[in-house]
């Protein structure tokens, strides 16, 4: 699914490092460490990334629905 960074958080009072938003405004989440380690699931976010997302650029991701937040697993 082609998406868009809409916010950038590396500060600990945000569960969340990035917000990808699709084309219909629908809300994706890359959450921190800790939660993906909660949910058993692999951090999808790796040095390049980190690196050169910022907002407004485009992304390939996959995503989970999990309690009802679209949780990122995959960014391309």
């Amino acid at each position: 699914m082609l998406v868009r960074v809409t916010d950038v958080s590396f500060t600990t009072n945000q569960p969340w490092l990035f917000k990808f938003a699709d084309s219909e405004n629908k809300e994706y989440l890359v959450l921190n460490s800790e939660t993906y380690a909660k949910y058993g699931l692999p951090n999808p976010v790796n040095r390049t990334h980190l690196d050169q997302l910022d907002v407004g650029m485009p992304s390939k991701i996959a995503f989970k629905v999990i309690d009802g937040k679209n949780i990122v697993t995959s960014i391309r």
